[in-house]
C-alpha cells in the first residue's frame, strides 16, 4: 500500500481543474488580446494617415496643387488590414463620375475609390455634410468596405481624416 501512496502523479480531478483554469484564462485573455491588436492597427492607420497628410502638404508646396492620386506622392503602402488608403482631391470631384473611369492610378491604385465606389463623392458626416474642403483621405478599416456617409454600417470602422485634418480617427467617433 505504501507504494501507491508515494506516487507523485496527478489525479483525473486535478487535471480537470487545471484544464478549467487554463480555459478560463484563455476566455479572458484572447478577447483582450484581440482588442489590443485592433487598437494597435487603428493607431497605426492614424499614424500613417498623418504621414500621408505631410507628404501631400510637401507635394502641394512643390507643385502648387494637390495630387490627383496617392501614387503621385509615391505612396502605395497598404493599411494595417491590407487595403489601399483611399484619397479624393475635392477640387477634382468631377473626376471618376464618368462611366468606366477608375482614376489615373487604375483600380484602387493610389486610392481613387472614395466612399466605397467610383462615384467621386466626398465623405459626409451624420448630417450628410462633407467633412473636408480640400481632400478626403481614409482607410476602409477592418471590413475593407466604405460608404460616403459616416453613419453607414460599412463606414463605422473606417479611419478617416476630417475637418481638414483637425481630426483623424474612427468614423464612428467623429
Amino acid at each position: 500500500m505504501n507504494r501507491h501512496m508515494n506516487n507523485r502523479g496527478f489525479s483525473l480531478i486535478e487535471l480537470f481543474i487545471i484544464i478549467a483554469i487554463l480555459g478560463a484564462l484563455s476566455a479572458i485573455g484572447i478577447p483582450n488580446y484581440l482588442k489590443y491588436k485592433e487598437k494597435a492597427a487603428i493607431a497605426a492607420a492614424i499614424s500613417e494617415i498623418r504621414i500621408i497628410e505631410r507628404m501631400i502638404v510637401m507635394f502641394e508646396m512643390d507643385h502648387g496643387r494637390l495630387p490627383d492620386s496617392l501614387s503621385e506622392i509615391r505612396f502605395g503602402d497598404l493599411d494595417p488590414w491590407g487595403n489601399p488608403y483611399e484619397y479624393l482631391n475635392l477640387g477634382d470631384t468631377d473626376k471618376g463620375k464618368d462611366e468606366g473611369e477608375e482614376g489615373r492610378g487604375g483600380k484602387n491604385a493610389g486610392g481613387r475609390d472614395p466612399g466605397g465606389g467610383k462615384t467621386g463623392q466626398p465623405r459626409k458626416d451624420h448630417f450628410l455634410v462633407p467633412v473636408n474642403t480640400d481632400y478626403d483621405l481614409y482607410s476602409m478599416g477592418k471590413d475593407g468596405k466604405s460608404a460616403a456617409p459616416f453613419t453607414a454600417k460599412d463606414s463605422r470602422d473606417d479611419i478617416v481624416r476630417a475637418n481638414d485634418g483637425r481630426y483623424v480617427g474612427l468614423a464612428s467617433e467623429f
